[in-house]
Parts: C-alpha cells; structure tokens; sequence
C-alpha cells in the first residue's frame, strides 16, 4: 500500500515570453492549450515580457 511518487494530478506549464504580453489574446490561447492537452491534465499559463523589452510603463527591467 505504498503511495506512487509524484503528483497526483499531471500538470503542465506553458509559458510564453513576447514583447508586449498585454497584447496577448490570454483567452485565445487558453482555448488553444485546453484543444490540445488531454482534459485529465492541468495547466497554468504565463505570459512574460522579453528580457530587456520595456515593460507598460516604457521602462526596461
């Protein structure tokens, strides 16, 4: 009766660096993700700004 390793629920992490991530169509690609992972397995988007890309305010990091 010894517990498998591991987490109960498979999951998976998607993340996406582009320019300007406020333009990112976040329900689009969730739509996107959910058509082409199997339903049993979870995900968490993040959506990140490219190193050095200047951030909403015009500021770089």
């Amino acid at each position: 009766n010894t517990e498998l390793p591991g987490e109960e629920r498979p999951w998976v992490t998607v993340r996406l660096r582009v320019a300007e991530p406020e333009a990112v169509d976040r329900v689009g690609l969730e739509e996107l993700i959910e058509g082409e992972i199997p339903a049993h397995i979870g995900y968490e988007l993040e959506i990140l700004p490219l190193a050095g890309a200047p951030g909403p305010s015009g500021e770089r990091p």
